[in-house]
């Protein structure tokens, strides 16, 4: 059964199971250290009690020996090597009760072995005693006896370095079965370790990747417009994400159709009352209707027409931006004469450039350009429009083009009153206007600019403004002269401002 845990769950698992298994195996490690180094121990003191007996009956061996030359005419130098062996042996046996002191059955199996010892030391004694007062006789006849009863002396002694020798190998086989206890612990801890690392990658870190996967397709699939994958089980945070996205993701989708039927509502609902109104308006204030309206109520159609204007063209504006920010405004791109949008946008805007005395200069060009040129037009009516509103009686408004290889830049120059640095770019923003009291009067949605950067934007091209307050602004956009360059996107694909 899958255990539904949180991820600080899941953390705190993934940090105390690996520690208790350490813990444990370095315990055990410990142990197996400890019985090891027990062993050593007891293999050196067993190497060191043998190593004291060899001691022992090497000294005899050589007294015995010093005192045969001795007999035989060695003289007093073959009696110093024997009294000089003789003088060693009680610190061996006394190094060797140290080392059995707390072991009273070795102790008394050193004791026996002494007890030879002490027995051919006897007979030894008499014969240096001899040598030593010129008595020959005794002497051979004393190392005789040594010799007859040497076989059983040697015999018992030799029976204790055996018996030491045993112990000193078998301790000496414990030790090396320690190792390889200690081996086999060390190659189970890392072995295990390894199994642990990977039985909880298994079973925390792939099902944590597959659920987070989960939510990163499920935000793919909300980029796209894709149906989501089904939430997630469980009760982690990862589930709660998932469960807080598909709530978010149905706001937005529910925000978004809302949003569609106000558009339509006010294409269809918004926009023909407001046309009716305005057909109804220029009746009124047209005389040969026979209406025979005062001044002052010719005053107020006038206003009302004005401010019923304003009402629908908001309306198409708030429409053209939402279609194309959707996607939803289908484009016809074409190689197409840049006069005809020069041509198209001065029949559209030389009335209004009349009505204010402002003279309005257009280029000649015979440029062909790959765009959607009706969409173009729009761009620059609304630049040129843009330059007639702030520009003062009796300026121009002029417009250039620069050639910038694959593409053209269109630059349009007004003698307005600039704009403030600290607004510049903020302009091509959706309902951005300069905020200063005295512009107020020039009315507009604040929509204008923001859709002519939308469809610059569809045409892989930028569009800027440079501006010199109290010295006019030069509004420009670039767009591409083939498909191939347009496709490549413009040289400089980045908003200037």
């Amino acid at each position: 059964m899958k255990l539904s845990l949180k991820i600080s769950e899941k953390e705190l698992i993934l940090i105390f199971v690996p520690l208790l298994f350490e813990i444990v195996s370095f315990s055990f490690l410990f142990w197996a250290l400890t019985a090891t180094e027990l062993d050593l121990r007891r293999e050196a003191h067993a190497r060191a009690v043998y190593d004291q007996l060899n001691s022992v009956t090497e000294l005899v061996m050589k007294a015995v020996s010093s005192l045969y030359n001795s007999a035989l005419g060695g003289g007093n130098d073959a009696l110093g090597q024997y009294d000089e062996s003789i003088k060693q042996i009680p610190a061996r046996f006394e190094n060797l009760h140290n080392l059995l002191d707390s072991d009273p059955v070795q102790k008394k199996e050193i004791n026996v072995f002494q007890e030879n010892v002490d027995r051919m030391l006897g007979y030894l004694d008499v014969s240096r005693h001899a040598v030593t007062i010129g008595d020959l006789g005794t002497a051979v006849r004393a190392l005789r006896d040594i010799r007859e009863v040497s076989h059983n002396l040697t015999g018992g002694m030799d029976s204790s370095r055996r018996s030491f020798r045993r112990l000193a190998e078998s301790s000496s086989k414990l030790t090396e079965e320690g190792r390889q206890k200690l081996k086999i612990a060390l190659l189970f801890a890392i072995v295990s370790s390894v199994l642990l690392a990977i039985a909880l990658y298994l079973y925390f870190y792939r099902d944590t990747s597959f659920r987070l996967g989960r939510l990163l397709d499920n935000t793919n699939r909300f980029a796209g417009g894709e149906q989501l994958n089904p939430t997630l089980e469980g009760t982690d945070e990862i589930a709660h994400l998932d469960h807080v996205f598909h709530e978010m993701t149905e706001t937005i989708t529910r925000a978004m159709r809302e949003k569609q039927e106000f558009m339509a509502m006010i294409t269809h609902d918004i926009r023909s009352p407001l046309s009716g109104v305005i057909g109804s308006l220029a009746l009124l204030a047209e005389p040969r209707m026979g209406f025979n309206l005062s001044s002052d109520a010719l005053d107020v159609v006038t206003r009302c027409d004005s401010s019923v204007n304003r009402l629908l063209r908001l309306a198409n504006d708030l429409l053209d931006i939402e279609k194309l920010e959707s996607g939803k405004m289908k484009m016809h791109f074409e190689i197409a004469p840049l006069a005809y949008v020069i041509e198209q946008s001065l029949i559209t805007m030389q009335g209004q450039a009349d009505h204010k005395g402002i003279k309005l200069e257009l280029p000649q060009t015979d440029t062909n350009i790959y765009a959607d040129a009706d969409r173009l037009v729009q761009v620059l009516v609304n630049l040129i429009s843009n330059g007639l509103k702030y520009s003062p009686e009796k300026s121009t408004v002029k417009v250039d083009l620069k050639d910038v290889g694959d593409w053209v830049e269109v630059r349009i120059q007004d003698q307005g009153p600039g704009i403030p640095a600290d607004y510049r770019d903020r302009m091509f923003q959706r309902f951005q206007q300069v905020d200063v009291a005295e512009r107020k009067k020039y009315g507009g949605t604040g929509l204008g600019l923001a859709i002519c950067k939308e469809i610059v934007g569809a045409h892989n091209g930028t569009i800027g403004i440079d501006s010199t307050e109290g010295a006019g602004s030069t509004f420009w956009f670039r767009v591409p002269k083939t498909e191939e360059a347009m496709r490549k996107n413009s040289p400089d694909n980045q908003l200037s401002i």
